[in-house]
């Protein structure tokens, strides 16, 4: 088992050292063998810092954005990561990325997908009974 030094030093790349040490990224990088975006072969710093200010952008902290990272969404980002095309590519994967953490890291979340529709009709309903603001 990896302790968190030698996670840092493998793994952090150009992530910040608070998404690094987030909960989520040590336990995911604690597997055998992490793969997704953490474990990509195809990653550099680049990558990284684009990544995470786009998922800060979209109002995920640290926590978040590792839930992001080692999710499905996270390793597809990666199944083409053309230096040209990346950026519009990380718009397009990240712009629900606050709803599907939020949905994700429900404690109701099965972590199946038919789990993830039925939260995500939950919310929907919870936001038009009430009012906020």
């Amino acid at each position: 088992m990896l302790t968190e030094k030698q996670i840092i030093k493998k793994y952090k790349g150009g992530l910040s050292l608070e998404v690094i040490k987030s909960r989520v990224v040590q336990r995911y990088c604690m597997s055998d063998n992490p793969c997704g975006y953490i474990g990509s072969s195809s990653r550099t710093k680049w990558h990284d810092k684009v990544i995470e200010v786009k998922l800060r952008e979209e109002g995920l902290g640290s926590e978040g954005i590792g839930v992001w990272l080692t999710s499905t969404s996270g390793r597809h980002l990666m199944d083409n990561p053309e230096k040209r095309k990346f950026e519009d590519r990380v718009g397009d994967y990240c712009k629900n990325a606050f709803v599907e953490v939020t949905i994700w890291s429900h404690p109701d979340h099965t972590g199946m997908l038919s789990s993830s529709e039925i939260l995500r009709k939950k919310i929907k309903q919870a936001f038009t009974k009430v009012t906020i603001w």
